[in-house]
């Protein structure tokens, strides 16, 4: 029963969260604000995806700089900031990655 409880609350917070942005979109075009902000959607979800395993090492949490996550990490960032496409921020990361991991071997 308990578990009932909980696909339903959670179904019930997922239409909620759909169904508040509708009266945004019922006058046809979006506002400009709205526009705006939705452009850094994708930017958010893939920094709040990756940035977590940078620094999760097993059963607990590293800040050791030299490790192959966080070099990848660091050039990501840096080459999503001078050229902003993700596709070719996420195909570097992972190449540096893989350098990084047969370099330094960890």
């Amino acid at each position: 029963m308990e578990l009932a409880f909980l696909i339903f609350g959670m179904a019930l917070v997922t239409f909620a969260a759909r169904y508040m942005i509708l009266p945004l979109l019922a006058h046809g075009e979006p506002h400009p604000l709205f526009e705006r902000v939705l452009h850094y959607v994708p930017v958010a979800v893939f920094a709040a995806l990756v940035t977590p395993d940078l620094f999760a090492r097993g059963d607990g949490i590293s800040f050791e700089l030299a490790t192959p996550r966080f070099i990848a990490g660091i050039a990501a960032v840096i080459i999503a900031a001078t050229t902003r496409k993700i596709l070719l921020t996420i195909f570097a990361g992972l190449t540096i990655m893989w350098l990084a991991q047969n370099v330094i071997g960890k």
